[in-house]
């Protein structure tokens, strides 16, 4: 096993995750830390002022597990009923609830959002025409006929 150089502020994390009972840390690093407590004053006194709190968790009862018939029974109650029971707010029924609930009622958020995706959306939208500039010449030249020639009901007719 590779074992590590053990250093205070290591050590110290060790005993917060695991507390101060060496058999408790982890496998590849106890042996260097189980030297390190034995040679080190700082190290000593961080294990003795976790033992307090190790002794009071090792007093303190495992949790039940809940009767499987109260978590069934649980189940059924709608959950803004028991949200309301424990004293919390319920979680927004629609979609526009919850953006109510992200932005204030003056907040300017929505409406810039709408207008970075309409700039967003005229962007794509004007990408993908595919006009070239051949195009937009005929375009423009059917314009000015049209605009210069008053009598296009008669033009029109040779067509029909």
């Amino acid at each position: 096993m590779k074992t590590t150089k053990m250093t205070l502020k290591r050590f110290r994390s060790l005993v917060e995750a695991y507390g101060a009972n060496p058999g408790l840390w982890p496998v590849m690093e106890r042996d260097s830390a189980e030297k390190f407590l034995g040679s080190n004053v700082k190290a000593m006194e961080i294990a003795e002022l976790s033992r307090p709190l190790d002794a009071a968790l090792d007093e303190t009862p495992a949790p039940k597990m809940a009767d499987p018939a109260f978590i069934k029974r649980l189940a059924t109650i709608p959950y803004a009923a028991r949200a309301a029971a424990i004293g919390v707010e319920a979680a927004p029924a629609t979609f526009q609830e919850f953006l109510r609930g992200l932005f204030p009622a003056k907040s300017l958020v929505p409406q810039g959002l709408g207008i970075v995706m309409a700039g967003i959306l005229g962007i794509w939208l004007g990408l993908s025409t595919g006009a070239s500039a051949d195009n937009i010449v005929v375009q423009l030249d059917a314009s000015r006929y049209l605009l210069e020639n008053p009598d296009l009901e008669k033009d029109l007719e040779q067509f029909k």
